[in-house]
């Protein structure tokens, strides 16, 4: 309206659209060799976990290659394929359909690498901390997250108005512009079905996800529900097991020749003969947990305590005293939710030294 009524205040500009369209003919994506660096960045856990075995650590080469099958998958799922996108049809004129389809073709990897880049970063950090090879706090790695995913939601942000703001632009520069609605297409106003359209991967209405999948296709229907699958495998049992953990306490059985505590995934026995000394604290503290579950009510797991290094830990945290069994290669921390339940396990084992 204020360019067709010539409501100008001083000296008017025209921008040629073959001067935009020149000056962003050169941005390209970036080049698939560079994921080698996040690949290669996240390839370091597992060469410390490898390198570094502790027993009381052995999940975590697992998940260092779990972390690292997840940075193969941003580069295959998010950075590669969203160079695959169908190309959207803007304008009659194939200068702009070009522009607007390579420019966000170039902002989505930039997106895809910053997300790959900074999530083997943390990755990193947090196996340093883990085997000691740095000391910080846990609320430093906490930090360190949440910066992280700030910058790669504000990636999508950036990426998302940049494409708005520069179709925008160019299509008020043209007069051939094409209208479309395709919304008979999407169902519940989200999920994609066109029997019409052979790609399996689409760009999606709104949000700032690079594509969403054609349900009306084999591949995408497969995609689209194979999220929900993994999903479930990997949280539905996570979940049991820590309804269990909550729901469940644990229970220590002394006999003459040793001493087991029965526990959901983390039972443990040692021998009598491995004791050195028991003693009773009030006070323990732990700087990690190295595989175990920690809440406000109990500890319990593997830990690293500030005081005894390595330990075996079932402890209620508010349910003072804490026994401390010295043993050959580490520290055995028990008590009861009551004091009178810890002094009767405490004397037992008093008997056996």
């Amino acid at each position: 309206m204020k360019r067709d009524n010539e409501w100008f205040i001083g000296e008017k500009r025209v921008v040629s659209i073959d001067t935009k369209i020149s000056k962003l003919k050169d941005n390209m994506p970036i080049p698939n060799k560079y994921m080698i660096i996040p690949f290669s960045i996240s390839l370091i856990p597992l060469i410390i976990s490898i390198v570094k075995y502790d027993e009381d650590l052995k999940y975590t080469t697992f998940i260092a290659f779990i972390l690292m099958t997840v940075l193969v998958l941003l580069y295959f799922i998010g950075f590669r394929e969203s160079n695959k996108l169908k190309l959207k049809i803007y304008s009659k004129n194939s200068d702009i359909n070009y522009i607007l389809n390579k420019e966000e073709k170039y902002l989505n990897s930039i997106v895809w690498f910053i997300t790959s880049l900074t999530a083997s970063i943390l990755f990193l950090f947090t196996y340093l901390v883990i085997f000691e090879v740095i000391n910080v706090s846990y609320y430093v790695i906490t930090i360190i997250a949440i910066l992280g995913g700030i910058i790669t939601f504000l990636g999508f942000i950036y990426s998302n108005n940049r494409i708005k703001s520069l179709e925008e632009e160019l299509l008020k520069m043209d007069k051939e512009v094409i209208y479309t609605d395709d919304d008979e297409y999407w169902i519940d106003g989200y999920k994609y079905y066109n029997e019409n359209d052979y790609n399996s991967k689409v760009k999606p209405r709104f949000g700032f996800n690079s594509y969403t999948y054609n349900l009306a296709t084999r591949k995408g229907k497969i995609s689209y529900y194979l999220g929900f699958v993994i999903y479930a495998v990997i949280f539905i049992p996570l979940f049991f097991n820590l309804l269990s953990m909550e729901f469940t306490n644990p229970k220590i059985t002394i006999s003459s020749e040793s001493i087991s505590v029965d526990y959901h995934l983390y039972n443990y026995e040692f021998n009598v003969n491995d004791i050195e000394d028991i003693k009773l604290v009030d006070e323990v503290s732990f700087k990690l947990r190295t595989n175990g579950i920690s809440t406000d009510e109990y500890c319990r797991g593997n830990f690293k305590s500030k005081e005894y290094g390595k330990c075996r830990v079932y402890i209620y945290n508010k349910s003072k005293p804490y026994i401390i069994v010295k043993l050959k290669n580490n520290y055995f921390i028990y008590n009861e939710k009551t004091k009178d339940e810890t002094m009767n396990v405490y004397n037992q084992l008093i008997e056996k030294l």
